[in-house]
Formats: C-alpha cells, sequence, structure tokens
C-alpha cells in the first residue's frame, strides 16, 4: 500500500482582476471623427453699425441672410472683383433704413475667400446694372469653421460708423 502524505505547503493563488488586464478602451474613433463641414450654401449674419460725432450718434444692428450665387451675370460680376473668393452670395437685410433713415442698407453682395490659418477676408460689394464695386472690405476677418466675424470703418457723408458683424453657417452633420 502506498501512504499518500500531504503536506500543506503555502499557495499562493493569483486571480486576474478583469479591470486590472482588459485592453485600454479605443478612444481613437471619437478623436478621429473629423468635425463638420461648412455648409457654405447660406448664412444668417448681422452688422452693428456705431456712429458718434457729437452731431450724429446711432448705435443699431441689422440682420441679414444670404444664399451663395454659384453662376449668372451678377456672380460673374462680383467673383471677377475677387478672383480668389470661392463663395459670392447675394443677401437681404432687415431692416432696410437704420438711424432714423439716415443709414440705407439696401439689397448687396459679399464675396468670402476663407483661408486655412483661421482668417479669412470678405468684400461688401455694391452695384447695378453692369456696374459692381467693392464698397469695403476686411482682409483680417476670423474664422473659426462656422462663424466668420468682420469689421470695417465705413464714411457716409461724414457720418463715420464702426461695423461689426458675423456671418454663421450651418454644419453639416453625419
Amino acid at each position: 500500500m502506498f501512504l499518500v502524505l500531504l503536506l500543506a505547503c503555502p499557495v499562493d493563488v493569483v486571480v486576474d482582476d478583469p479591470e486590472e488586464t482588459a485592453a485600454p478602451p479605443d478612444d481613437t474613433a471619437e478623436d478621429s471623427a473629423a468635425p463638420p463641414a461648412t455648409d457654405f450654401g447660406e448664412y444668417t449674419g448681422w452688422r452693428r453699425f456705431v456712429a458718434d460725432q457729437g452731431w450724429y450718434s446711432c448705435d443699431e444692428t441689422e440682420t441679414d441672410a444670404g444664399e451663395e450665387l454659384a453662376s449668372g451675370q451678377v456672380y460673374s460680376y462680383v467673383h471677377g472683383l475677387c478672383p480668389s473668393c470661392e463663395h459670392v452670395y447675394q443677401n437681404a437685410p432687415t431692416p432696410s433704413t437704420l438711424c432714423n433713415g439716415y443709414l440705407m442698407i439696401g439689397t448687396a453682395w459679399r464675396a468670402v475667400h476663407v483661408r486655412d490659418d483661421g482668417t479669412a477676408a470678405v468684400y461688401f460689394v455694391l452695384g447695378y446694372d453692369t456696374t459692381y464695386y467693392i464698397s469695403t472690405a476686411d482682409e483680417a476677418a476670423t474664422w473659426d469653421g462656422e462663424t466668420l466675424s468682420f469689421g470695417y470703418t465705413l464714411d457716409l457723408g461724414g457720418a463715420i460708423y464702426q461695423t461689426t458683424g458675423q456671418m454663421t453657417f450651418p454644419l453639416q452633420e453625419d
């Protein structure tokens, strides 16, 4: 007969903790997702006009909306003034007069050139028939991928307006 002798020996039992041994979560899917693309087909915006000459003062804001033009005679005229501009808009302001009727704002056009460095150029174009011209511009506007912010000085009959504004574009969701 065989005698079995069991000796009690201490044994270290190692049990893996699943939280410690699990692979880290894959965060790259969220991080690598591209930001939503800008829809340049239309914008909503506003402009604030501030003038204070002592003899005349005004501080009023108008809203506007614009639709992108991609062809046609007006597009050709406006794009001809800014060949590097990727986008041309016809905008409709509301209201059409500000500052007790002294400042009249009609339909106009904007040409926009967006740069990769977070800046943009926006040109404000007036015209009729076959004569179009850049009335003012901000070549150092800021661009964050959704909103273009601009500012310029406007001299209308001796009344100097400091003008600021924004154009906000919708984002395309996947």
